[in-house]
C-alpha cells in the first residue's frame, strides 16, 4: 500500500489495490483517488504534455459509446481549461491558457451505470 503522485506514474507502472493515487487539486491542495475505486471499474487515465507556449492539447481514443464521467487534472496547482473541443469523434482537445512550461494533463475517463 502506497501513495503515488499522478506525475511518478507511467504506464509500465503497477497501480496496486489498497494505493492512493495523489493529484493536484484547483485550490492548491492534493486530492487522494483510491486505487481499489479506479480497479474495480471501467476506468482509463490517459496522459498528454501541453508543450510551453502552446494553448492546446489532444487526447485521442476517447469512448463514444455508454455513459463516462471524464475528470481532468494537471500538474500545476489551479491551472484550468477554459475550452473543451469534443466535435470530433473519439477525441478530445482542451484549451489552457499558454505556460511558460510545460505542462502534464491528465484525463480520467470512468465508465458509469
Amino acid at each position: 500500500m502506497a501513495d503515488k503522485r499522478i506525475t511518478e506514474l507511467t504506464e509500465k507502472q503497477a497501480v496496486e489495490s489498497g494505493d492512493f493515487l495523489i493529484v493536484d487539486n484547483a485550490t492548491g491542495g492534493t486530492k487522494k483517488i483510491t486505487a481499489d475505486n479506479l480497479l474495480n471499474t471501467n476506468t482509463t487515465v490517459k496522459t498528454a504534455t501541453l508543450a510551453a507556449g502552446s494553448t492546446t492539447v489532444t487526447f485521442t481514443q476517447i469512448p463514444t459509446t455508454g455513459n463516462n464521467l471524464i475528470d481532468v487534472y494537471t500538474d500545476v496547482a489551479g491551472l484550468e481549461y477554459t475550452a473543451v473541443d469534443a466535435t470530433t469523434a473519439g477525441q478530445l482537445t482542451y484549451t489552457f491558457e499558454a505556460q511558460e512550461s510545460a505542462v502534464d494533463v491528465y484525463i480520467v475517463i470512468k465508465e458509469v451505470s
